[in-house]
């Protein structure tokens, strides 16, 4: 009993995850936007290379979008605004080293990052990201170490009864 509440105690100290974290963590489905087989996120409010943010995480196979991928999955700054619900989808608190919010102004009024509308303003335009919606999802250590004290812990208790 006091082994599991030991094992249970370091399990937490070291695989919680807080909001300030969440840094490099999938973000999650209902932030994404899938258009043409690609899982769109809105990832900073600041361009990569205006200076105005520490840049921008990419991970879980998420790159910066591109002219040719906005001419593909989308129409206007318009359609991207109501794609992203307004602004109400931000994932730049998965994304940003210093954001965590999205700049809906900007992005409604065409100021972003690659886009063909050409309306990116240096310190207004915001990054998204996109990646193949097949893109293979690469678990987190976290995943294996809830496994293991899982295991662990039945093993443990199966041993003591």
């Amino acid at each position: 009993m006091k082994l599991t509440f030991i094992i249970a105690c370091l399990f937490l100290s070291c695989c919680t995850v807080s909001a300030a974290s969440l840094l490099g963590i999938e973000p999650p489905a209902d932030l994404l936007v899938s258009r043409n087989g690609y899982q769109w996120a809105w990832a900073s409010p600041c361009a990569p290379s205006d200076g105005c943010d520490d840049g921008v995480s990419l991970h879980h196979g998420f790159s910066v979008a591109t002219e040719s991928d906005w001419l593909r999955d989308f129409s206007s700054p318009e359609d991207v605004y109501a794609a992203f619900l307004g602004g109400s989808m931000c994932s730049s608190a998965y994304f940003s080293k210093t954001y965590d919010h999205c700049d809906g102004g900007d992005a409604a009024a065409g100021h972003v990052w690659n886009a063909p509308w050409g309306n990116a303003i240096a310190g207004t335009a915001d990054t998204f990201v996109l990646r193949s919606a097949g893109a293979a999802e690469v678990p987190e250590p976290s995943t294996y170490a809830l496994l293991a004290t899982g295991l662990l812990a039945v093993g443990l208790r199966r041993k003591l009864s």
